[in-house]
């Protein structure tokens, strides 16, 4: 993995495309799901956070099918362009068998 500060800039233009998937890299609850869970999220897309000064707010939502939800956690996930990365992921909600997550981001802004 490629260390480098995430930003809104690093994921825009990258929704619709996916992401492979590892097992977790740090256990936050109860066993997750290490098979049967999904191995492909698609970015699914960008939520913008409220505004503030010298900060940056967004959300990244992914969605996945399958019958497994897996439990938040750090997940390892490798894409084409970006590489890889580390994200904490947390199950935000359910369709029939698509599962979507959220990974959360608020920081300094660069310069600030």
């Amino acid at each position: 993995m490629t260390e480098r500060p995430f930003s809104r800039a690093l994921f825009r233009g990258q929704e619709g495309s996916s992401f492979s998937l590892s097992h977790p890299l740090v256990e936050t609850g109860p066993a997750p799901a290490t098979s049967g869970g999904p191995s492909v999220m698609v970015l699914d897309r960008i939520e913008e956070g409220p505004s503030a000064p010298g900060q940056e707010q967004y959300a990244l939502i992914f969605q996945a099918e399958s019958d497994e939800v897996l439990m938040q956690g750090t997940y390892h996930l490798d894409h084409g362009t970006l590489g890889g990365l580390e994200l904490f992921l947390v199950p935000i909600g359910r369709t029939g068998r698509t599962v979507e997550y959220q990974a959360c981001f608020n920081h300094l802004q660069a310069g600030d």
